[in-house]
């Protein structure tokens, strides 16, 4: 039983390091949790071909429609914080150009100019900078923003003139493809820990289906060392995810709701089975082991549930 409390402990620790999530408990004791990354919104980056005009926006449903009209999506540019200093966008009919500014006096002077004034559009701040590029060689379209250096200095070298930093947010590696193979990775070793749920399913059923103690105690030890294999295989997926920022940019919202609902219904499950030393212990406790262990895979499924839909997006955002 020694295997399980340590690799529920583990499993806790995981989720402490990857969401951020604070757990102030003795061993596998009763926990409470509370969200300490900073709330950030992702910024999605969109080129049109025949304009050249690179657009960024904080809505999805915005960038999907854009995309079904023939622009090309390209992913997450960076993540903005949900408070800070302002950064207006402008819309000019006559160019169909866009604008972006933290300067008040800039937007309005380019309202009065016969742009339309579009309102905060985001907001600024963190320690990434995203900076300001201008083409002095063209009427339209004449500014850039890019989060990324060698970006900058590749169009610095092609001529557009540096305006230095346009305004800040935070590192985003989901426009990187190189973290293609990590969300595979990462995919895979969850999968696992939803494979070792399946087996642990199957001996759940069997002990709940059992006629006596001693029918039923080899299916609770098998229950017990596939649900703590799963735990494992969850351990390892939460510490990818803690070591790379792409994938928590990916997944990381998940992990302060679901994640938390999941962490208190498996330590229930886990609480049971530590008490649970003999073979009529644990048929006396048939009942809590069921009911704890229900709720604990039901959680999960539920997170797993949010988990692939993370993934289909940023699959669809890098198609």
């Amino acid at each position: 039983m020694g295997r399980i409390i340590s690799k529920a402990a583990s499993v806790l620790g995981a989720l402490l390091l990857a969401a951020g999530l604070l757990f102030a408990a003795q061993a596998v004791g009763k926990q409470e949790a509370y969200a300490a990354d900073t709330d950030t919104t992702p910024m999605y980056r969109l080129y049109n071909k025949w304009s050249t005009e690179h657009l960024f926006t904080s809505s999805k449903s915005e960038y999907d429609k854009l995309v079904k009209k023939g622009w090309t999506g390209e992913g997450v540019a960076w993540l903005a914080p949900t408070s800070g200093d302002p950064v207006y966008r402008l819309y000019n009919k006559w160019s169909g150009d866009h604008h972006y500014t933290t300067s008040k006096s800039e937007y309005d002077k380019c309202v009065r100019n016969g742009w339309k004034g579009e309102n905060v559009a985001f907001y600024s701040g963190g320690n990434q900078p995203v900076y300001r590029l201008f083409n002095p060689y063209v009427k339209s379209f004449f500014h850039h923003y890019t989060a990324g250096a060698a970006e900058q200095q590749k169009c610095i070298k092609a001529g557009w003139k540096d305006e230095k930093v346009g305004w800040y947010g935070y590192a985003s590696n989901v426009y990187d493809s190189s973290n293609v193979e990590a969300v595979g990775n990462f995919v895979e070793t969850w999968g696992k820990s939803l494979h070792a749920l399946g087996l642990a399913n199957d001996y759940a059923s069997k002990f709940s289906g059992s006629s006596s103690a001693a029918e039923a105690y080899p299916h609770f030890w098998n229950l017990v060392n596939n649900f703590s294999d799963h735990m494992d295989y969850l351990t390892d997926a939460l510490n990818m995810l803690d070591k790379n920022p792409a994938l928590k940019s990916i997944y990381g919202s998940s992990f302060n709701k679901a994640g938390a609902v999941y962490a208190n219904a498996a330590q229930e499950f886990v609480n049971v089975c530590t008490s649970c030393k003999t073979a009529s212990q644990a048929w006396a406790a048939r009942a809590s082991i069921m009911r704890t262990y229900l709720a604990a895979a039901n959680a999960f499924m539920q997170w797993d549930d949010i988990m692939t839909a993370n993934t289909q997006s940023y699959l669809d955002a890098h198609k």
